[in-house]
């Protein structure tokens, strides 16, 4: 599945079904009383993440070619 090929519209409601299982399937764990780890996507900001790097440039290896 490519998300190339889809509009920014389909993305969307793709997301909002998403969204809505992901709290459907909570639910089910809740009533099994089955712990889950909560995810907080949307509540950090991606440059405190051990991911970001703000100087990616820095990671570019030069080669010069013969």
């Amino acid at each position: 599945m490519s998300l190339q090929v889809f509009s920014n519209d389909d993305l969307r409601v793709l997301f909002r079904k998403l969204e809505k299982e992901n709290q459907y399937l909570k639910a089910l764990l809740d009533k099994a009383s089955i712990p889950y780890k909560p995810n907080d996507f949307f509540d950090s900001n991606p440059t405190e993440s051990t991911e970001y790097d703000a100087d990616q440039s820095n990671r570019i290896n030069t080669y010069e070619l013969t």
